[in-house]
């Protein structure tokens, strides 16, 4: 199965700084030519900011990478937490993401997990329908020992 996988490159570094990504990215376009597809970076609150103040650097690390995306023509996906204390219905809605980050992504996808199933709820879309109240999810049928997302039947 991981041979499956063998097109995705891995970075495991402990401690990242945008320099970091940064130097990742310019060693993946040395190596293939092209800029990656998708960078995916789990989780937005283990960068390492320069500003300081967490919110401050929170949002300052969304601004680089959206700028990051754009000059590279790459989707930058960037997983990040929400507050337990929201309720949701069935997605977290848009006012429970951490750190007043929402602003700049163009779009925000809030996830939760039913047996057998996760739900995905557009709460912040630039370029198609969205409900920040996250009450409008999708549903996709999930295998947690596999981490595997497919169609609903």
């Amino acid at each position: 199965m991981v041979s499956k996988a063998d097109h995705i490159r891995w970075s495991f570094a402990g401690s990242l700084s945008i320099d970091d990504i940064d130097d990742e990215v310019s060693a993946f376009i040395e190596a293939w030519g092209e800029a990656p597809a998708l960078i995916v970076i789990d989780n937005l609150i283990d960068i390492n900011g320069d500003e300081g103040e967490e919110f401050s650097a929170l949002r300052s690390t969304c601004r680089t990478l959206k700028h990051m995306a754009r000059t590279l023509d790459s989707c930058v996906l960037v997983l990040h937490h929400t507050s337990e204390a929201v309720e949701s219905k069935p997605c977290p809605p848009r006012k429970a993401i951490h750190g007043k980050v929402a602003q700049l992504p163009a779009l925000i996808l809030t996830v939760s997990v039913a047996p057998g199933a996760m739900l995905v709820a557009p709460v912040k879309n630039r370029h198609g329908p969205a409900d920040a109240s996250g009450q409008t999810a999708y549903w996709l049928k999930f295998d947690a020992s596999t981490m595997t997302l497919t169609d609903p039947e």
